[in-house]
């Protein structure tokens, strides 16, 4: 009987251990995922997914893309 006593308690340990390396691999794996979170668009690229997704048409886009390329000039000196 003793001997069934000593593997009871070493299969706890055993499945305890094995739970704590899924926890920290679970937790490994969420912190790293959020280390790639997607960053925001620029104007110009929200603007070329609107389009794309035909929120707006051509004409509307050009004239925003036109518009947002005159702002950029006067900051960036170009």
């Amino acid at each position: 009987m003793e001997m069934m006593d000593g593997m009871g308690l070493g299969m706890l340990v055993v499945v305890v251990a094995l739970l704590v390396l899924l926890a920290g691999a679970v937790y490994l794996g969420v912190r790293a995922g959020l280390g790639h979170r997607r960053r925001e668009d620029g104007p110009q690229q929200t603007l070329e997914r609107r389009f794309a997704a035909g929120e707006i048409d051509g004409d509307e886009y050009h004239d925003r893309l036109a518009a947002l390329r005159s702002t950029q000039v006067g900051r960036f000196g170009r």
